[in-house]
């Protein structure tokens, strides 16, 4: 199963980020007309925006739900997925084979 690394989470967060930066500025300076308060609006809603998305994304990436898993028809010799190590159930293979 594939899983996002930190680093990858944190570049989908700051793009993300700079798209609601700019949409957030241009909706409250229409309302407002004051470039400071739309300044001090945008910096300190989107500074606490960016942490609740970095830690949501990392929680998703806990999760299998929702995800796609591989089929085991792919892999003939695949059992049901243990959490033995591979060298173990490779050995268990051959043994398997050879004569008794």
């Amino acid at each position: 199963m594939k899983s996002d690394t930190r680093a990858r989470s944190l570049a989908k967060t700051l793009v993300y980020r700079v798209a609601a930066v700019l949409l957030l500025a241009a909706v409250t300076f229409v309302f407002t007309g004051n470039l400071g308060e739309t300044t001090f609006v945008t910096v300190v809603f989107n500074a606490a925006g960016a942490a609740v998305y970095y830690g949501l994304e990392r929680a998703w990436d806990r999760t299998d739900w929702g995800r796609e898993t591989e089929r085991l028809a792919q892999y003939p010799y695949a059992a049901m997925p243990t959490r033995e190590p591979q060298k173990r159930v490779r050995n268990n293979l051959i043994d398997e084979r050879s004569p008794a």
